[in-house]
């Protein structure tokens, strides 16, 4: 990181659970934990000359006594909580070639303070936090590929959060004037232990707690413009898609179609590019669904891309699991690890409900295949890479 970035950095963190005066708010979005007991509520200040500046403001359910700011960050910056709401992991887009992301801790007196950081007036914490990934990222990307990368354009952002301790970190780097680059690399951070690695088959066997399989409610899915959006009717819901990009110009006669309708609640994953959707369903009493959705070009209406049961049953077989039949899945997706390939996580039960495993999986929606975990596609995205 340079010495700008860390004097940013650095003042950042140091107000990272002060309170800001309130800041002249134009826009502002709802962010629920997992659990739905913690919220952060991402808030927009447009200054006179257009520029903007983020806020998060963190407070428990319905009770704005107890909030704490976070922020400001300049430019494009992203939050997501972990399941449990103990952790939070902000992607801060700092510079037109460069992320940040951090990852805060709820004290006792929730307070978020940095992982791994000293105290919150030390003018050092920026660079002693442990918390921007990039320089160790891209050191385990060096020794697991055997390059030489040393990407002048970093961005390492938290793609998901996969238990109450693991983030999952995505990437894009490459060198200006140099061949090697990568294309979608991924690692896991064990935010308690405060470890890099690519070992998708240890993090099965020792994960912790899975999210809570109640879809966070979300009324819309974004990739750059909308893509689809969820309509409320009574106790159910209807899923809408476009077929194209907002162009300013009116959409189509028939361009907008719905794609799902039940009851309960849902919420949408858009993947990058827009050309795949997941969407998570849950009726109280039923066991909570994904159904996954493509499209070849944005101009296409989307297609189901499996039926649900036929996953649920491929996706019990890929936890190695044969009785998918004779017991229960629930299952949502945790979100994209690039255009094409989704994170799905579930619950698998006997025939008495009671708990026979979690599992995490990577399915390739455009491929309609699992992969066999980070590794195979880790290498996929060196391949994209070396055929530019």
């Amino acid at each position: 990181m340079n010495t700008m970035n860390a004097f940013l950095l650095s003042g950042l963190l140091a107000s990272a659970s002060i309170s800001f005066a309130a800041p002249r708010v134009e826009e502002e979005e709802t962010i629920e934990s997992p659990d739905g007991l913690y919220r952060a509520v991402h808030l927009k200040e447009f200054d006179d000359d257009g520029f903007v500046s983020h806020y998060f403001q963190t407070l428990p359910k319905g009770d704005p006594g107890h909030s704490r700011m976070v922020g400001p960050f300049s430019r494009n910056v992203a939050w997501s909580w972990s399941p449990d709401h103990k952790y939070a992991a902000v992607t801060w887009y700092v510079l037109s070639n460069e992320t940040v992301t951090l990852v805060l801790v709820r004290d006792g007196d929730g307070r978020l303070r940095p992982v791994n950081g000293k105290a919150d007036d030390d003018e050092t914490a920026a660079e002693n936090a442990g918390f921007d990934f990039s320089a160790r990222f891209w050191e385990m990307f060096r020794a697991e590929n055997g390059m030489k990368l040393q990407p002048d354009h970093s961005y390492v952002y938290a793609l998901a959060w996969l238990d109450g301790r693991t983030l999952l970190l995505g990437s894009l780097g490459y060198e200006s004037g140099q061949k090697e680059s990568s294309d979608g690399w991924a690692a896991l951070y064990d935010v308690e232990r405060d470890t890099l690695s690519a070992d998708w088959d240890a993090w099965q066997r020792s994960h912790g707690t899975l999210p809570p399989m109640r879809p966070v409610r979300s009324d819309s899915g974004q990739f750059d413009d909308e893509v689809a959006d969820v309509v409320r009717q009574g106790e159910g819901y209807e899923v809408r898609a476009t077929l194209q990009k907002d162009t300013g110009a009116d959409p189509e006669p028939g361009s907008r179609a719905v794609l799902l309708r039940g009851e309960g609640d849902c919420s949408l994953r858009v993947a990058p590019e827009g050309l795949a959707m997941a969407v998570n369903t849950f009726k109280p009493g039923s066991r909570a669904c994904v159904q996954l959705f493509v499209r070849r070009t944005t101009m296409q209406r989307f297609a189901e891309a499996m039926p649900d049961d036929v996953l649920v049953r491929a996706f019990a077989e890929n936890a190695g699991w044969k009785d998918a039949d004779a017991g229960f899945v629930d299952m949502q997706a945790a979100g994209w690890l690039d255009a094409s390939t989704v994170i799905l996580q579930g619950t698998l039960s006997d025939a008495t409900g009671k708990k026979h495993a979690d599992h995490t999986a990577l399915y390739d929606v455009g491929k309609g295949r699992f992969l066999s975990g980070l590794q195979e596609f880790n290498r996929s995205g060196v391949e994209r890479s070396e055929k530019r």
